[in-house]
């Protein structure tokens, strides 16, 4: 019998006949070193990697080609190879079409759709079944015209499916690691460049805040709650960023020695970073009558803009402002000889406000003390999105009658936020207070600006004038001349040069 015809008496070539199989089983190499070639981002191993990313996905295809066509017989079975073949490929590619959003988009946090999947497991799997007998049908459906090769054609696919099997077998730890020894060189080159900047040969170029023995020393408190950390922790786990030491120290109290690489305008040296400015946007919003919007790149170092009293309070209003703010806190970080995390293990209704209070009685404690003599204070205070969800006590409740509880609580964090910030500034060495949206997870794009969604009915109670604009400025970055101060008004700070 000739080697390419089959008993029905058909001849030619194996893979003419069966090109649709070629060409389902030839897209998953393409594919998926097309979707591998994103995650590999140094210059001189992604040539290498690539290529074996290439013989790792067309061992894969050969496998289950060689395993459609010389093993099965049955259409369902033909199917489930292709299925099972195309699967990996196909999250692959779905996973980084997320990661291209991110980059797009500018954004650290997106909807995470592992997340999204481990959270909704069951609708996924609810789904996801019938959707795979779907696709099993329809390809059953296209294998049932489709002829059956030569018996000697499906003796030679056996050994060739079962060679590509095991070299895939071999070379699958050898794929995996091919991400790790990337990641491992490019943390090395993180180290190296990080030594050349901060050696002590070259400290003259850094700016003198950044030079632990010369500055002064910082007193860094931060205040949340423990569900606040949440965020900060996954992104320390995905990237190198400030607060990844602070997070999983165990009691939340520690002596900080981080070090603080500063990437230069369009340097981008971190793993998974989009390969943009580092530093986007522009938030440094001025409270004073000639101060206008200052991008992070033109402030050397946030510390030293508080300090100066040009700016006390940061609101971030967008996903890039956030990590942008976070990167600037981290130089804050470089000179505190001593930073405090204070946390509330119990993030209960009732209790929300408890730990600022705390913090309220620390600061005077530490003041009276004299601990915080010859230190730069500089106070970080998370806000969430549960402002409106603090329950008031029963004694502002009596001194408030007619007001409602949400109200009584908006108030509570009001006079809260009054006692934090005037008992920080009794302090000696008094710098900045700092305000940061503590769950980041939820700013999604330029037009979502949670915390002024959070506090709209405040706004209103007390400027009903400003409705309009506070609409409006909801749907845009907060820029205006007038919303912006009456915001520090309601929450009790004024800017240090007034």
């Amino acid at each position: 019998m000739e080697f390419g015809k089959d008993p029905a008496g058909q001849t030619g070539n194996p893979l003419q006949r069966f090109r649709h199989e070629a060409l389902c089983y030839g897209i998953i190499p393409l594919a998926g070193t097309a979707a591998d070639c994103f995650c590999y981002t140094r210059a001189d191993l992604q040539p290498l990697l690539l290529l074996l990313s290439l013989i790792h996905w067309t061992l894969w295809a050969v496998f289950w080609f060689s395993f459609d066509l010389g093993c099965v017989k049955k259409p369902v079975l033909r199917a489930c190879c292709k299925v099972a073949a195309l699967l990996p490929v196909g999250l692959l590619v779905l996973f980084q079409c997320e990661t291209m959003l991110h980059l797009l988009f500018r954004q650290t946090v997106t909807a995470d759709i592992a997340a999204i999947l481990a959270e909704h497991r069951d609708k996924a799997l609810f789904k996801g079944v019938p959707l795979l007998i779907l696709l099993i049908a329809l390809f059953s459906y296209l294998e049932s015209e489709r002829p059956e090769p030569a018996p000697l054609f499906r003796r030679f696919l056996l050994p060739a499916g079962g060679a590509a099997f095991l070299l895939w077998l071999l070379l699958l730890p050898a794929t995996f690691a091919g991400g790790t020894i990337r990641n491992a060189l490019e943390y090395r080159g993180i180290q190296a460049q990080y030594a050349e900047r901060h050696g002590t040969a070259n400290r003259d170029r850094l700016p003198p805040v950044i030079r632990r023995d010369d500055a002064a020393g910082v007193f860094f408190l931060v205040i949340g709650e423990s569900q606040s950390a949440v965020p900060y922790r996954e992104l320390a786990e995905k990237k190198t960023l400030f607060l990844s030491e602070l997070l999983h120290s165990p009691d939340w109290i520690c002596h900080t020695e981080i070090r603080t690489h500063c990437p230069a305008a369009g340097e981008r040296r971190y793993p998974g970073q989009a390969p943009t400015d580092y530093i986007v946007g522009s938030i440094l919003t001025g409270t004073g009558p000639d101060s206008g919007p200052q991008e992070f790149r033109t402030v050397p170092n946030l510390f030293e803009y508080a300090a100066a009293g040009r700016y006390e309070t940061v609101f971030c209003t967008t996903q890039a402002a956030w990590r942008g703010f976070l990167t600037d806190l981290r130089m804050i970080g470089d000179t505190a000889d001593r930073t405090v995390w204070l946390t509330d293990p119990e993030p209960a209704r009732n209790r929300h406000m408890s730990i600022d209070r705390n913090a309220v009685a620390l600061l005077r404690k530490w003041r009276e003390a004299g601990s915080l003599s010859g230190r730069k204070l500089v106070v970080l205070k998370l806000m969430g999105n549960h402002e409106g969800n603090i329950a008031p006590p029963p004694e502002l409740a009596a001194a408030n009658p007619g007001v409602d509880e949400y109200g009584l609580s908006l108030l509570y964090f009001d006079e809260t936020l009054r006692l934090l910030a005037a008992e920080a500034r009794k302090c000696p060495d008094y710098a900045a207070f700092l305000y940061l949206p503590d769950h980041g997870r939820h700013y999604r794009s330029d037009e979502e600006l949670i915390l002024l969604i959070h506090l709209a009915d405040r706004f209103r109670q007390a400027h009903p004038e400003l409705g309009p604009e506070l609409r409006r400025s909801i749907k845009k970055p907060v820029t205006g001349t007038k919303l912006f101060p009456v915001l520090l008004g309601l929450l009790g700070i004024t800017p240090v040069g007034e």
